[in-house]
């Protein structure tokens, strides 16, 4: 193989793991709006604000399942920041 063809076949392999993770990630997303559309009975576009903004949901209206699930969201949230970088 030559240098070019290797540098090609490592920049394609790179897209792809760029694509796995963007595709998780839609999933992992989707996921929480279904669940906190379940949970509370919300909007599509109110869940997906949650899954942005956790901190905007009220402690006091809300279902204790939802706080705890609210915590999972911010985990995973932050683990696929890190994955990002």
């Amino acid at each position: 193989m030559t240098k070019r063809s290797l540098s090609v076949a490592t920049t394609r392999a790179k897209r792809a793991r760029r694509f796995v993770l963007f595709v998780v990630f839609v999933v992992f997303v989707l996921l929480c709006v279904l669940t906190y559309m379940r949970l509370e009975h919300l909007y599509f576009s109110d869940a997906l604000f949650w899954v942005a903004h956790p901190h905007a949901i009220d402690y006091l209206q809300v279902h204790r399942t939802t706080k705890y699930f609210s915590l999972l969201v911010a985990i995973g949230i932050f683990a696929f920041e890190i994955w990002f970088a």
